[in-house]
């Protein structure tokens, strides 16, 4: 009965995250929202490619990941960040 209860809420949640884009369809994102949304598909297709030729095995580490992740945000930050906030 646990398992059921999970499966619907799981359901009506991924609904409920469609339905919002539905909803959102005829109105406008912000501004810098819209600045970034061209990076979304080369950012997407580099994160699904760039790992399997940096190992075609699967054995990549966590911690590589997260160095990225790290040298990325300070990278970022000594640009002056990404100009989303109030200027």
């Amino acid at each position: 009965m646990h398992e059921l209860l999970v499966l619907a809420l799981i359901g009506l949640g991924t609904y409920a995250m469609r339905a919002a884009f539905l909803v959102m369809a005829h109105r406008a994102p912000p501004a810098p929202v819209t600045r970034l949304l061209p990076y979304v598909g080369p950012a997407v297709l580099a994160a699904i490619v760039v790992p399997a030729f940096v190992a075609p095995h699967g054995a990549i580490a966590l911690f590589g990941g997260l160095a990225v992740w790290w040298i990325a945000s300070w990278a970022v930050s000594a640009a002056g960040g990404l100009g989303l906030g109030p200027s």
